[in-house]
């Protein structure tokens, strides 16, 4: 029976420990989220960082009902410990264990109460725990509005994208109609009456061109080789 309690208490003990590296953990996480919530404040509202902080406070809310899982472990553990002791110490209040010994019970009653020192401190880890997952959703809800008014600046940079594409496709028509315009009065003038300058720039331009493209060929001549 003692050796019962006495894995019972170390089992306990393995869950406390276990508990308290997820409140850890659970402390890390939160306090990334709120790195994370401060860099999206810092920017403009970026959806990518609103989006990271969303994540991590799912992440944070998963290790918050881990955390409350391991702990109603913990206190059933704990329980199942003391009705073990009371068990023991039912009889005669001392001598009901498997060895008959005093020592045994005693050591039993001193296990009882540092389970019960455990279970407490994992209630306490379990309420900060809360506070931080209470204060990692306000902390999202605030993201949350970043992205909403991100959403809105978006929309508003599309509507002026499409106002500017609209300009761009008038601009280009005009450019076009006054090409067309100036090749027209070109034509009309005639070659002879153009200025030599214009010419000479014209026959520069085609001799650049022909120069190009034989050294293009001579290029692809070499790699075919």
């Amino acid at each position: 029976m003692y050796r019962k309690l006495l894995f019972i208490y170390r089992k306990l003990l393995f869950m406390h420990r276990k508990l308290l590296f997820m409140y850890r953990k659970l402390l890390f996480m939160y306090r990334k989220l709120l790195f994370m919530h401060r860099k999206c404040c810092s920017c403009t509202g970026s959806a990518v960082h609103v989006q990271e902080v969303l994540f991590m406070y799912r992440k944070l809310l998963f290790m918050y009902r881990k955390l409350l899982f391991i702990y109603r472990k913990l206190l059933f553990m704990y329980r199942k410990l003391l009705f073990i002791y009371r068990k023991c110490c039912s009889c005669t209040g001392s001598c009901c264990l498997s060895t008959g010994s005093a020592v045994h019970v005693q050591e039993a009653a001193v296990h009882v109460q540092e389970a019960a020192v455990h279970a407490q401190e994992a209630a306490v880890h379990v309420q900060e725990a809360a506070v931080y997952l209470q204060e990692a959703a306000v902390h999202v809800q605030e993201a949350a509005v970043y992205l909403q008014e991100a959403a809105v600046h978006v929309q508003e940079a599309a509507v002026h994208v499409q106002e500017a594409a609209v300009h761009v496709q008038e601009v280009l028509f005009m450019y076009r109609k006054l090409l067309f315009m100036y090749r027209k009065l070109l034509f009309i003038v005639g070659g002879a009456s153009l200025p030599a300058d214009f010419l000479q720039r014209k026959l520069r331009k085609k001799r650049r061109k022909r120069k190009k493209r034989k050294k293009r060929r001579k290029r692809r001549k070499r790699k075919k080789r």
